[in-house]
């Protein structure tokens, strides 16, 4: 039975749905080329950008990878247009097409074939890449669909591209012009209007293989312009300006590390390399590129006079150079990066030079491999130097306690590349029981209706800090928000009816529900604009002492990927004595996902592909301690972050409607306390006190539900 997937068209308010309402679907022709049905062309919007497009990774899944049940046949199915390399190589192609001139780069990493969606980081999982690649059967009218970022409440579906394997395109050009389509989308553009846009509606054979100069437009409004911090602070394009990537402190017992960005073919970089005292021996200089970028470089070690004393050059894009050679004592060398010649389109990107002294370093050489990919450029080189040695940094610039209030927070510079006022970002920490961080930045000049603020916030090591977060005005009073992700060491939520020209505060402390996990590191991004997510209310119901639960049936018409949120809404499951919890079982009575909220918060898990089916969901409360279950209102949402996907397993020739909604997906039926005869009486996870591993806090934060 064949699957029948429809293309993603990503939007803002219901991404991966009809981002600017403009479904379309790939259908062939008898000579197979490439374009789609005319649909009618709306208001295009943006989805929420990646919180590090700097810094993006790509992987091809092996062959047998499970994407929902079916195996992948990417490198199998696409083998007559080349080897692996070489379709690594078309791939990255697209990738440098789009991304060349914006604060974006996308490396390549190797995937360990978990199967998509799989729980886990959304952006620098390490067991696979941002941007995982897959083929499974799929209807004859559909050639791929990806799906967009979008706040990161995908979880690791985000920017994943799953092409249609009876797809055969007939050359490699063409093959190009689908991915040149998703990774757009991916990267989260709309649908374009124009004809000279690989976003174009009607995609052909004949779609330019370059982003047309809106597309460039919207990009760097979304992700910002391509710039170097070493160039930014000061041009290190020749000997005299060189950059220093010597800390007065430094012994040698780890290596230097230092970030980069050719930013144009014509770029050079050049670091002082100052010689260590009463050293002499072995230096290896590495040009690190593989896992951060496409670039080809050229690494050259020269004296304070320009003469080359060693040299090396990619042969591949994304590939690494190294040179050793022998350092006297108290002598002054220079690193030069270039583009590699003949480089062309992989002559930009992103890269890190680290520095070993041989005879002196004590890092491993995984530390040595995996540290550069750990987008640590905000560290000192005394915090990696202990990264470099024990794996973590124990606090990222610790305040001193000199911020913990509105009239001391710290003030946020605008992210350097994007519109002022846009975007924001900090690395910071919880150091103590007491520590509490204010932060205070400033809204756009302008603000146009329905722009909203999202706050992405990530801790940097599970098992440590369960925050607490708090958007402040500039009066100091709350500002109600949204919450798009809440677990698995993630927080995003979303601010709507800012205001352009005002100050707003974050505030960040330990969860004060729990003694457990007070302090740690965390980051977070600040971003302004329209990317504004709907969630559709799905339920709304009231559990009592007399009907602590309640049971729907609902068929799914179609199938669907989603983010669910369940939200306790009445001050009585505020309570830690009370727990709320959403079950979702299968037709045979087998559970297939499950929330748990205790004190009232909102909660969410893993996003939920549901195929075409009957399910049944249950919702119950339950006190810890047995006492009588107070009156308990709470709210079921939800957001779709896939197009008409369904149904699996049914007619692949039967298409459903283009613009099918949320509501017109789902339908439910009327509640009722008795379960259905599949479930058993009662079901045996009804208790979430007992269901739990203990602490639960912990392992809900960090680990999710289901």
């Amino acid at each position: 039975m064949s699957v029948f997937w429809r293309e993603t068209c990503s939007r803002a308010k219901q991404f991966m749905n009809r981002e600017s309402g403009n479904n379309r679907r790939r259908r062939k022709t008898a000579s197979s080329q490439v374009h789609s049905e005319s649909l009618e062309v709306r208001q295009m919007l943006t989805a929420v950008p990646w919180e590090n497009p700097s810094q993006l990774t790509s992987s091809i899944v092996p062959d047998g990878t499970d994407v929902e049940g079916q195996p992948s046949t990417f490198l199998s199915t696409y083998s007559y247009l080349g080897s692996p390399t070489q379709l690594r190589r078309a791939i990255g192609e697209v990738f440098q097409a789009w991304t060349s001139q914006v604060n974006v780069n996308i490396g390549f990493v190797p995937d360990g074939g978990q199967p998509l969606g799989i729980q886990g980081q959304t952006q620098g999982d390490p067991r696979f890449g941002d941007i995982r690649i897959a083929a499974v059967p799929m209807s004859s009218e559909v050639y791929a669909f990806a799906v967009p970022h979008s706040g990161g409440i995908a979880g690791t579906w985000a920017g994943d591209i799953v092409f249609n394997s009876t797809f055969r395109p007939a050359s490699i050009s063409q093959f190009k012009s689908v991915l040149m389509h998703e990774v757009g989308h991916i990267l989260g553009l709309s649908h374009s209007p124009s004809v000279t846009s690989p976003m174009f509606l009607h995609n052909s054979p004949s779609t330019p293989l370059v982003p047309a100069a809106d597309d460039i437009a919207k990009l760097l409004q979304l992700h910002g312009t391509r710039i170097d911090a070493q160039d930014a602070n000061k041009a290190n394009d020749t000997i005299s300006k060189a950059s220093d990537i010597r800390s007065s402190s430094f012994d040698g017992l780890t290596p230097l590390l230092q970030y980069g960005d050719i930013s144009k073919t014509s770029d050079v970089d050049y670091f002082q390399l100052n010689a260590l005292s009463d050293y002499s021996g072995p230096v290896t200089v590495r040009l690190r590129v593989h896992g951060l970028s496409q670039f080809q470089g050229s690494l050259q070690v020269v004296n304070r006079n320009g003469a080359v004393l060693a040299s090396k050059v990619s042969t591949t894009p994304g590939g690494d150079a190294i040179i050793t050679f022998q350092q006297a004592a108290e002598q002054k060398y220079y690193v030069r990066i270039a583009s590699a010649p003949g480089s062309g389109a992989f002559g930009v990107g992103r890269y890190a030079v680290v520095v070993t002294y041989d005879r002196l370093n004590k890092a491993t050489k995984w530390a040595i491999e995996s540290v550069p990919q750990m987008n640590v450029d905000f560290l000192d080189q005394a915090e990696v130097s202990e990264l470099f040695l024990t794996g973590k940094v124990a606090q990222y610039e610790n305040d001193l306690h000199l911020n913990d209030s509105l009239s001391t927070a710290t003030v946020l510079k605008p992210s350097v590349g994007y519109v002022k006022g846009t975007a924001y970002g900090y690395e910071g920490t919880i150091s103590d029981l007491t520590d509490v961080d204010y932060y205070v930045f400033r809204s756009p000049d302008r603000v146009a209706a329905g722009d909203v603020m999202v706050v992405a916030f990530e801790v940097a090591d599970y098992g440590t800090l369960i925050p607490k977060l708090s958007v402040l005005n500039s009066a100091g009073q709350a500002v109600p928000f949204t919450i798009l992700r809440s677990g698995a060491g993630r927080f995003t939520v979303q601010v709507s009816g800012i205001t352009a020209k005002r100050d707003y505060f974050l505030k960040v402390q330990r969860d004060p529900a729990t003694t457990r996990n007070p302090t740690g590191n965390y980051s977070f991004r600040v971003r302004f604009g329209a990317y504004a997510e709907e969630m559709t209310d799905l339920f709304r119901g009231r559990l009592t002492a007399a009907v602590p639960r309640q049971f729907h049936e609902v068929e799914m018409t179609q199938t669907r990927l989603l983010a669910i949120s369940l939200t306790p809404v009445n001050a009585a499951a505020a309570s830690p004595n009370v727990a709320t919890q959403l079950t979702i079982f299968d037709a045979a009575g087998n559970e297939v996902y499950r929330i748990v909220s205790i004190g009232g918060v909102t909660r969410t898990a893993d996003t939920l592909m549901l195929k075409a089916g009957t399910y049944f969901v249950r919702f119950n409360a339950t006190t810890q301690d047995g006492k009588p279950l107070p009156t308990i209102d709470y709210r079921l949402s939800a957001v779709m972050l896939s197009d008409d996907t369904g149904p699996l397993g049914t007619d692949p020739t039967a298409a459903p409607p283009i613009d099918a909604k949320l509501v017109d997906v789902v339908v439910i039926s009327q509640p009722t306390k008795d379960p259905p005869p599949t479930l058993g009486n009662p079901p045996k996870t009804e208790d979430p006190w007992l269901y739990q591993p203990n602490p639960y806090e912990d392992w809900y934060w960090f680990f999710g539900v289901m």
